[in-house]
């Protein structure tokens, strides 16, 4: 991708530290301390579902819309035979967004951008 189609992302530092601290005391215990997900994410585990899978931009997250992956966040996926639970009852939608900020703060330029592009442009 060259450069001229990279966004050029502004995150407030404020929305960054909350958003880091949610992710450490809701998501690490599963997605990692640095979102990079368990370790042999892609390999089911004995009940034939995946272990969580990395959020930092080496996985498939960034494939996915906002609303998807706030859905995600807000209902879990046991609905689609996974592990995640659902966290609308313990998480505001500000703080969902705020996660996800922090989440889309670690993927590499080039990968958010190409999210951006994906999702954004008309």
């Amino acid at each position: 991708m060259s450069e001229s189609n990279v966004i050029d992302r502004k995150v407030d530092p404020l929305e960054y530290s909350q958003g880091q601290k949610l992710f450490q005391a809701v998501c690490s215990s599963c997605h990692g301390n640095d979102a990079q997900g368990a370790k042999n994410w892609r390999t089911p585990d004995k009940d034939g579902k995946n272990p969580a899978p990395p959020l930092n931009g080496t996985g498939h997250a960034w494939h996915h819309s906002n609303e998807s992956l706030t859905n995600t966040i807000k209902y879990g996926t046991a609905k689609i035979g996974g592990n995640m639970p659902a966290w609308k009852d313990k998480l505001t939608d500000r703080e969902i967004k705020l996660i996800l900020l922090w989440i889309k703060a670690q993927w590499p330029d080039e990968l958010y951008s190409a999210w951006y592009n994906r999702f954004h442009k008309k």
